[in-house]
């Protein structure tokens, strides 16, 4: 197994008073490596509390005294900000960390008070991440330091994916990279795998320095950062949104648990930016992804290969990045056929399905091919009728629907309809008493359109259940597993039975 030098954890210290600073140092001294010390966020800190701070660290720690237009709290002069810096001088910090665009000068001040401090020539830009980041760092090392930090907001994932493909690029350059913002998150794990000399983690939820910024637990228990090497293998979700899935919290565990040398993150993608984020995806060198609403049908015509059931049903849900070729692939309708399936048989049996996108198409034919008498109700008819034709199945609007007043035995909801607090109340409508209702929305609670099938008497089935079964399938793909040899089963077992 090769392992370069591992990126450092650094975990900024932001109280606004001193009992807040030294509770996030205290919190957190065992398990950093380092600490960035943030005194333009300090509040009513003396110098000597300043002192008592770094004491109680044992560990190395960054300096920063940051401006107000590069993402810090001093609202000073430059004058004033270089004094402040020349009276710390004393506290030997292990590294100070300095605007790229500061005056020459003053950056000969910082040097020439901080002899022994390693420099860390920082650009912050809350606003984008530019196109051409390498001519950044060029312009950059036109001054000499030990670290370049690079951190800029992320408008999209694919500004994210470009920061990590840059980093790997120049991972012997001194680099220490990250995207900030909710579309650049994943980069602050991958940084790690991509060379980044230093990643950083907040103390705690609420204590972030910076948009973005993931807890310290998470990135050493969840993501397993440290353990990080050259050979890991990355894995991940794609979708708009991708906030509310738990997949990032049942995936590394089972990674966890099988001893794999893998993490996967999720990473929020648009419609308009799949293409683009596919090649960069693969640029990178991510192995699989798994895939969300509204992407699905979108990937039928931007993969290499259609495999399985993916040639059947026109919508993929994952896709494995291999040997240079993306190939696309669909487990949702075994999924929620082999979780429908543990209540009840489904041949002979009258299915309805509501919704025509990528997870209703795939769940139709994969019921269709158990024998089921397969019904597909949408909106609009005309999809409907689309998606029931590749089932040999018959489609109705909600109307039409209701109008032909016909029973079933099951009924699969594959809408976003109960989502986020969308109103349910048109699919509740078609809820038969006493039969049985499977809602593939992932929540962790029940949705108002399960609590509803209850008081009618049905057998309600969530969406984890076919999220576990088919995230199985997936993860068969990526670790060409197909002799089983993985237990699989047992670990996403215990992962999503720990979900809270």
């Amino acid at each position: 197994m090769k392992r370069s030098a591992r990126s450092l954890i650094c975990v900024p210290v932001i109280g606004r008073s001193f009992p807040e600073a030294l509770e996030q140092i205290v919190e957190t001294r065992n398990e950093t490596d380092l600490f960035e010390l943030r005194i333009d966020c300090l509040r009513g800190v003396s110098d000597e509390q300043v002192k008592e701070l770094v004491s109680s660290m044992g560990k190395p720690f960054i300096l920063c005294v940051r401006r107000q237009d590069e993402g810090g709290d001093f609202a000073g002069t430059e004058a004033e900000r270089l004094k402040r810096w020349v009276a710390l001088s004393a506290l030997n910090p292990a590294y100070v960390d300095v605007e790229s665009s500061v005056e020459d000068s003053f950056l000969e001040t910082i040097r020439h008070h901080f002899p022994n401090a390693a420099l860390i020539l920082s650009h912050h830009d809350f606003r984008q991440t530019i196109p051409n980041l390498p001519e950044l760092l060029r312009r950059m090392q036109s001054r000499k330091a030990a670290l370049y930090k690079i951190a800029t907001m992320a408008n999209s994932s694919l500004d994210g994916l470009r920061m990590l493909q840059f980093l790997k690029s120049h991972r012997h350059a001194g680099l220490i990279a990250l995207c900030m913002g909710p579309c650049g998150e994943f980069t602050r794990v991958l940084a790690a795998l991509a060379g980044s000399r230093i990643v950083y983690a907040c103390s705690s939820a609420g204590k972030r320095s910076a948009p973005g910024q993931i807890p310290l637990r998470q990135m050493l228990d969840g993501y397993r950062v440290p353990q990080m090497t050259e050979a890991t293998r990355v894995f991940g979700l794609i979708g708009d949104p991708v906030t509310k899935s738990p997949s990032d919290i049942t995936h590394n565990s089972v990674i966890e648990k099988l001893a794999l040398d893998a993490v996967y993150v999720k990473i929020p993608v648009r419609k308009e930016e799949l293409s683009l984020c596919l090649r960069a995806a693969a640029s990178f060198g991510i192995q699989g992804l798994s895939v969300t609403m509204p992407l699905k049908e979108e990937l039928v015509k931007l993969v290499d290969s259609l495999e399985g059931d993916a040639k059947d049903c026109g919508a993929v849900n994952t896709l494995h990045f291999n040997e240079g070729r993306i190939l696309g692939y669909n487990t949702d309708g075994r999924g929620a056929l082999d979780a429908l399936e543990e209540w009840m048989p489904v041949r002979g049996k009258r299915l309805v399905i509501v919704g025509a996108g990528g997870s209703a198409r795939a769940i139709a034919c994969e019921a269709s091919r158990r024998g089921a008498e397969v019904s597909l109700v949408n909106r609009t008819e005309s999809k409907a009728l689309e998606a029931a034709n590749l089932a040999g199945g018959r489609g109705y609007s909600f109307d039409g629907w209701k109008l032909s007043r016909q029973s079933y035995d099951a009924m699969i909801h594959c809408t976003p309809l109960g989502m986020f607090g969308m109103d349910s109340s048109l699919v509740e409508e078609l809820i038969d008493e006493g039969k049985c209702l499977m809602d593939i929305v992932v929540s962790k609670e029940e949705t108002a359109l399960m609590k509803q099938a209850r008081l009618r008497g049905c057998q309600v089935i969530g969406g984890y259940a076919m999220l576990k079964k088919q995230a199985i399938s997936q993860f068969r793909i990526w670790t060409e597993d197909s002799h089983r040899k993985l237990n699989l089963e047992d670990a996403f077992e215990i992962a999503f039975g720990a979900l809270p």
